[in-house]
């Protein structure tokens, strides 16, 4: 077993020895645990003073425990016994490229946004043709602060914008009638983190502002889901 996982495996101990696991839900007053600071915990890299406070409290919140859980499932190689739900969670973190998902993997640099990963059409930054090695030419990509691409969901085509604006990042959802360019009806789009709802919007057209984290954009049309938009921001050196 990883050792990183060593601590999380005593809170199940302690937890089994009470014979039952954490089931108070997130309250909006409960001074819950942030995804930075779980993550903080799983790499060992908490302040020796926190440990006790996180472990406490995933002892007692079933909705961090369940967090927890995800992160574990994500991170570890081998099948662990934990709920169904959860593994279905942990796997829509990194889902695999099918038709009706688009996947856009983003490295960002001091200045420039750098695509590493893309299964969409991209609109910006523009492709340019430079001559290398005498006549030979191959398509360079121009560096940028802004990137947008595009896929086809059926009749529906996605368009997603990612912008720094200020230190932040601001990412934009776009649905039109793939044949008439026209807003669909009867649209909601929902982002979401980790297996959590962040954010929903019943519109064809939405703005959210985001970190440099992994998300799941989802398109509903008439209560159906067409598509999803897997979306991981990276820093790069």
């Amino acid at each position: 077993m990883n050792k990183e996982l060593e601590n999380l495996d005593g809170l199940l101990a302690r937890a089994k020895k009470r014979k039952k696991l954490p089931r108070t839900p997130c309250l909006p007053d409960r001074d819950c645990i942030s995804e930075e600071v779980l993550e903080s915990y799983l790499d060992h890299r908490s302040p020796p003073d926190m440990i006790e406070r996180i472990e406490s409290h995933l002892a007692t919140c079933a909705t961090c425990f369940d967090r927890m859980m995800i992160l574990r499932a994500v991170r570890e190689d081998e099948p662990i016994p934990v709920p169904q739900k959860l593994l279905n969670q942990a796997r829509d973190l990194v889902p695999e490229c099918r038709p009706n998902c688009l996947e856009l993997v983003l490295g960002f640099a001091m200045e420039t946004i750098h695509i590493i990963r893309n299964s969409g059409i991209i609109l910006s930054p523009v492709p340019v043709m430079e001559a290398v090695r005498g006549d030979e030419q191959t398509e360079l990509m121009r560096k940028t602060d802004y990137v947008e691409v595009k896929k086809p969901f059926g009749d529906v085509t996605v368009n997603v914008q990612v912008e720094r604006v200020n230190g932040s990042y601001k990412l934009m959802v776009n649905a039109l009638e793939t044949k008439t360019h026209m807003a669909p009806s009867n649209m909601r789009l929902i982002l979401s983190s980790l297996g959590r709802e962040l954010n929903s919007v019943d519109d064809s057209e939405a703005v959210f502002y985001i970190k440099l984290k992994k998300y799941i954009v989802k398109i509903i049309q008439e209560g159906r889901e067409i598509g999803t938009v897997s979306l991981d921001l990276r820093k790069e050196d």
